[in-house]
């Protein structure tokens, strides 16, 4: 069985969906039946960048030449 990264959960409300480039922040409101999203949208470079990072992160640094 091949492995396939789908996204990132961030934090606990945060998501970082690679198929469709979007990050979703999403909170339960007091109510039982409501919740509130906010969507932010990358673009292609963004989101390559984003996901290259996500996938190298550690507690080095990584230069702006290996990206």
């Amino acid at each position: 069985m091949e492995n396939r990264l789908y996204g990132f959960l961030l934090n606990d409300n945060v998501l970082f969906n690679i198929a469709t480039r979007r990050l979703v922040h999403y909170t339960e409101e007091l109510s039982e039946h409501n919740m509130s999203f906010k969507v932010v949208s990358l673009n292609e470079t963004q989101s390559r960048l984003l996901t290259c990072l996500l996938m190298n992160r550690t507690s080095a640094v990584i230069y702006k030449d290996d990206i």
